[in-house]
């Protein structure tokens, strides 16, 4: 199974598979990402938006925030630790929503998306080059 079949299965599991391959899955150059960290990317960029999953990793790994995927991130991203990286983006990524429910009067999305989100760092198997 191909990194996308995989982070789709897990992010998505149905839905048009040709639209979340190029508006998201191209649009994030997942492909040129170590694959665990293209899934966690991935994930946050159909939960929230491209754009913000951009922006999230562009901070994890130390550049300046931006909403565009640059080769600057993509080399960055393959050059450091991938499960630092990744781990870094999903504290971003929490404290996004916290910051999200706190300011809208949001309920807080609660222990499964916890679940569901950490998931990714420690439940999904290795994936060759990741």
């Amino acid at each position: 199974m191909s990194p996308f079949d995989r982070a789709f299965a897990f992010s998505v599991g149905q839905g048009d598979r040709e639209r979340y391959h190029r508006d998201y899955w191209i649009s994030l150059r997942a492909d040129e990402l170590p694959p665990m960290l293209a899934m966690v990317v991935f994930d946050a960029a159909v939960s929230v938006s491209v754009g913000m999953a951009l922006r999230w990793l562009h901070e994890a790994v130390e550049l300046s925030p931006s909403r565009t995927a640059s080769d600057e991130m993509v080399a960055e991203a393959c050059w450091r630790n991938a499960h630092e990286v990744a781990a870094e983006f999903t504290a971003r990524r929490f404290e996004y929503t916290m910051c999200m429910v706190a300011e809208r009067d949001m309920p807080a999305p609660g222990l499964d998306w916890a679940r569901r989100v950490c998931g990714l760092l420690t439940r999904i198997p290795p994936i060759p080059g990741g």
